[in-house]
């Protein structure tokens, strides 16, 4: 977390450009503000709390940069969550609704790492509560049973086919 702090002056109606700058470049926690009282020299003291990170979407009014989930997961959980977002992608159809309202990419990622999926361990998801578990879990566990299920034939099969060599 870091501070940075502006003092915009009463009697200057352009003083708030560069902290506004400064807001919509990066992810704020906190804006304190203060008016201090001085006749003429009257001014705003802003106090502001925000993360280093890179600047969120939401501050930045850009989009978050993808992340390519084949790159980041190992083989045999990319398969498992590539299994999952055509899943994602049935459940999403079925209501009418666009993919990410079921499950983000993020989410499934996180699925995929599981070694097992449990309504319990569904929930510890971040953003997956009760309502999304009850509504697609048994659905998503399947999906990721089957998943599971096939890689490890897959890795048996590749064990065998090395043994024989």
């Amino acid at each position: 977390m870091r501070f940075k702090t502006f003092t915009v002056s009463v009697g200057d109606p352009g003083g708030c450009e560069e902290m506004n700058r400064f807001l919509a470049g990066h992810r704020v926690l906190t804006v304190q503000r203060e008016f201090i009282q001085n006749g003429r020299e009257s001014c705003w003291a802003f106090c502001i709390e925000y993360l280093e990170a890179a600047p969120s979407s939401a501050y930045a009014g850009t989009r978050r940069e993808k992340v390519d989930y084949k790159e980041v997961l190992p083989p045999a959980q990319f398969a498992v969550f590539s299994r999952l977002r055509e899943c994602r992608k049935r459940l999403a159809a079925q209501e009418g609704l666009p993919a990410f309202a079921v499950c983000t990419d993020e989410q499934l990622a996180a699925i995929s790492r599981l070694e097992q999926l449990t309504m319990a361990s569904l929930k510890s998801i971040k953003g997956i509560g009760d309502a999304k578990a009850a509504r697609y879990g048994e659905a998503l566990i399947q999906s990721f049973a089957g998943s599971v299920a096939k890689e490890t034939e897959k890795i048996a099969a590749e064990k065998e086919g090395k043994q024989q060599k």
